[in-house]
Order: structure tokens, then sequence, then C-alpha cells
């Protein structure tokens, strides 16, 4: 501790290896280059094996990328402004 009350200890060793947080990229569309963060708190990277992670990892990216919109939503559209429009 510096005498003004201030830890100095690295983040990297901030935390023990038994409970890391790791942020991982996913690539959603390498053609329109788009990715969604995924992060995953408390993993114990002592026990924690190469498979249990790809499950963790593919358990939060289960949703479909693009989705349709709810049904009811057929009288808006959008002008080349951005602006809704009711049609």
């Amino acid at each position: 501790m510096d005498p003004d009350g201030l830890d100095n200890t690295p983040t990297n060793l901030s935390k023990p290896a038994t409970a890391a947080t790791l942020t991982i990229r996913v690539v959603k569309s390498f053609t329109y280059r788009t990715e969604r963060s995924l992060v995953l708190h408390d993993l114990n990277l002592e026990t924690v094996t190469c498979g249990e992670l790809k499950e963790l990892v593919r358990g939060g990216t289960a949703s479909p990328a693009f989705t349709a919109p709810p049904p009811g939503n057929d009288d808006l559209s959008s002008t080349s402004s951005g602006a809704l429009s009711m049609q």
C-alpha cells in the first residue's frame, strides 16, 4: 500500500486464479465483421477444461444473431433518414 492508501497491486494479480473473469469475443459474421463480447465471471482456471469453456461460450451465444421483428409491426417502416413512418 502507498502512504496515501492506494493499492498498487497489478490487476492480473488482484484476483486469484480460482476466481478469474474472462472476456471472449465471439465472431458472428466474418463477412459483416460483427462480433459479440461474452463476459464469464468467477471461473476457476485451475479446474476448468477447454471443453467446459467451449460449452460455456456456446451456451452464452445460443440466441440467433438476427431475429425477425415480432408480429404486428407491419404498419411501421423506416425512411432513408431513419425516421419511422406510419403506413
